[in-house]
């Protein structure tokens, strides 16, 4: 489904899939928009046949062996770059106003791997698994089953 901003063909509207799940990359939510289409909803107990299963199964198998750069994004999510993006001032602090965070290590996907993340989930189906789970108790309590960047509770 898509908001306001889907609506109102906002170029970086995103779908929202569930009360947790984003597909937000690419604007498509403002495609859907221009569509006039706000939702899709499915219903049924059963999958429909697949014409090819055998096809897809290779298929998988093939992008299973050849998408190098699901791995790093599976280990670490989405925010793997930072670093990297914040020495060429492409990091979008403020959106993009500035480019610039000196501190950028201290939050990266690196650091937070290794001092506060007990395990990474994702949504449905994609095999990228990029949100954090996060558990700490200093500076403040934060529990794992609210700590992740969609604040629900993890299936861990």
């Amino acid at each position: 489904m898509i908001g306001l901003g889907g609506e109102n063909l906002v170029r970086y509207a995103c779908i929202m899939h569930g009360p947790f799940d984003t597909a937000g990359r690419g604007g498509l939510g403002a495609v859907m928009g221009s569509k006039n289409l706000k939702a899709v909803a499915v219903r049924g107990r059963t999958m429909p046949p697949i014409a090819n299963p055998e096809g897809i199964k290779k298929m998988a198998s093939w992008l299973k062996e050849n998408m190098q750069l699901v791995k790093p994004l599976t280990e670490f999510g989405t925010g793997a770059a930072m670093p990297r993006y914040e020495k060429v001032g492409n990091l979008p602090i403020r959106n993009f106003r500035d480019g610039g965070f000196p501190d950028v290590e201290n939050i990266s996907a690196q650091t937070i791997k290794e001092k506060v993340r007990v395990g990474m989930e994702g949504c449905f189906a994609c095999p990228v698994r990029c949100k954090k789970i996060v558990e700490f108790q200093e500076p403040y309590s934060v529990d794992r089953a609210y700590g992740d960047p969609s604040m629900r509770p993890s299936p861990l």
